[in-house]
């Protein structure tokens, strides 16, 4: 499976992390729960996704919010689509969409910003290009949509140090000179997820790199567990489990072996870390 990363445009560098181009002949994808929104094109192909014991059909372009529980696809052959990952607060100033409003959810793009521009771009990609070509023309359109403005305040704040998620609440809120509640409430706005659930997350995915390549025993899991934050082995277990689908031991099995089935493990580690502590 090939998976180029392309930097963002700079004009779209405050705006998105990073741009991933994933080709798959088809085959099963298993992927964990992840912070930041992301806009997902079909080029070729498409994917079923099962949720809640039903299968459907993805739409061809959308947005994905935040979500805290991980997914299971299964790829057309041939497939190529192209995955582009938000920083906090990017998706609002791009599409106009709080980050709120997709969380744990898939909404076609064509209910965001009309379906004559959808339609009109997707004719556009319908003709034979390079994968750089389908890139800037993806990165184009997104251009067209939004008005350049520095975002700032709690988003950057929290991701630029992901220690600072784990102070206690009342310090952060201090911090910014509001109330706790007030934070929790620019947290939810920012990342369109409560701030236990960023750490519950940023915690995974702070944990995992430490797991992957080590010789790790139960007594090492203990000690990892411990210095991940994490109450015990069994609070580990019970986190990675519901993040990712497995529990630490066999989810490092299936990345070692090279599962195709958890191909987004294989991304670059500074652009995979991003996708649990979204670096501003």
């Amino acid at each position: 499976m090939k998976l180029p990363v392309f930097a963002p445009d700079r004009r779209l560098a405050d705006l998105l992390m990073h741009i991933l181009v994933v080709e798959q002949d088809g085959g099963e994808s298993r992927l964990p729960a992840r912070v930041c929104p992301a806009l997902m094109l079909s080029i070729r192909g498409g994917a079923i996704v099962e949720a809640d014991k039903s299968l459907s059909r993805t739409p061809r372009f959308m947005v994905g919010g935040a979500s805290m529980t991980p997914r299971h696809t299964v790829a057309d052959s041939g497939s190529l689509g192209i995955v582009v990952m938000f920083r906090p607060g990017g998706l609002q100033q791009a599409l106009g969409v709080a980050a709120p409003d997709v969380t744990g959810s898939v909404v076609p793009l064509q209910a965001i910003v009309g379906e004559e521009d959808v339609d009109h771009f997707l004719r556009q990609v319908d003709q034979p290009r390079s994968i750089g070509e389908y890139v800037e023309l993806l990165q184009h359109f997104l251009l067209s949509l939004h008005s350049p403005k520095r975002k700032g305040g709690i988003a950057s704040a929290l991701t630029e140090e992901h220690r600072k998620l784990f102070s206690p609440v009342a310090q952060l809120a201090a911090r910014f000179g509001i109330g706790e509640r007030q934070f929790e409430r620019k947290v939810m706005q920012s990342f369109g997820l409560p701030l236990r659930d960023l750490r519950r997350i940023a915690r995974f995915g702070l944990t995992l790199p430490r797991l992957i390549g080590a010789d790790v025993g139960w007594g090492n899991l203990t000690r990892i567990a411990h210095e991940a934050g994490y109450y015990d082995q069994a609070h580990m277990h019970r986190d990675f489990s519901e993040l990712s689908g497995l529990p630490p031991l066999p989810l490092v099995q299936k990345i070692a072996s090279d599962d195709p089935a958890y191909w987004l493990y294989q991304i670059p580690q500074p652009d995979f870390n991003r996708l649990f502590i979204p670096a501003y």
